[in-house]
């Protein structure tokens, strides 16, 4: 529902704003904390990979993290909705806060614009800002063409 909204909303902006008719995406699953029994919800994760497939992005890699191993079963359900094209890209990093954010690092992922801080907790500030940055942007009279 209202996440899946979301999502798209997002990838429409991402794909407007790289100025191309289609947006290369690096997603990050950042499951650490307490195992969820509804991490493992198979029409949820279906309709996100749908999602992918209906807008105009390419999902040129995907991050998995985790620090408990029943994350592991999840993660084998996600690599099969990848497709075989972005399994070959799919990485999945286990361990503690800083041990994934070290796998992360080494793929070239900006960690501090994540919203995980290091200890752990989230922090939604710059997507916060990003939210009235856009909000804004939506407000403003558009400029014919």
């Amino acid at each position: 529902g209202s996440v899946l909204r979301c999502m798209w909303y997002m990838l429409m902006v991402l794909v407007e704003e790289s100025g191309t008719n289609i947006c290369d995406t690096v997603e990050i699953s950042y499951n650490l904390g307490q195992f969820s029994a509804g991490a493992f919800d198979r029409s949820a994760l279906k309709s996100v990979f749908d999602l992918f497939k209906a807008t105009p992005s390419r999902l040129v890699g995907y991050h998995y993290c985790f620090d408990d191993v029943r994350f592991r079963m999840v993660y084998g359900v996600i690599t099969v909705f990848l497709g075989k094209k972005a399994r070959m890209r799919a990485r999945d990093h286990e361990g503690s806060h800083v041990e994934c954010r070290y796998g992360l690092m080494s793929y070239g992922i900006p960690v501090d614009e994540l919203s995980v801080m290091s200890d752990g907790l989230e922090d939604n500030s710059k997507f916060n800002e990003w939210l009235e940055e856009r909000t804004i942007k939506e407000n403003e009279p558009q400029e014919e063409e």
